[in-house]
């Protein structure tokens, strides 16, 4: 689940939107993106136990190690979803 919504993230802002995630699952703050805080709403209620047991540092290390490949393997088309979609929400 966290390494799905980690893939929709930009991969230059994917540890900073991480934590943004994380804290919003956790209760802590609200995500900046509605569609996405409603996703995580509705998630919070289905998975309390499993979201409580998510260990940060793994998928820090994880999303370090993937970063770059992402960042390859985006062509101009996905750029332009990104940033669509960023600016519309």
């Amino acid at each position: 689940m966290i390494k799905n919504f980690i893939r929709l993230i930009s991969p230059n802002k994917s540890l900073y939107e991480f934590n943004e995630i994380m804290d919003a699952l956790e209760g802590k703050r609200f995500f900046s993106m509605d569609t996405i805080q409603n996703i995580i709403i509705r998630l919070r209620d289905l998975f309390p136990d499993e979201i409580s047991k998510i260990d940060r540092t793994k998928y820090k290390k994880w999303i370090e190690k993937n970063a770059s490949i992402w960042k390859e393997r985006i062509d101009s088309y996905q750029m332009e979803k990104l940033i669509y979609g960023i600016a519309k929400s």
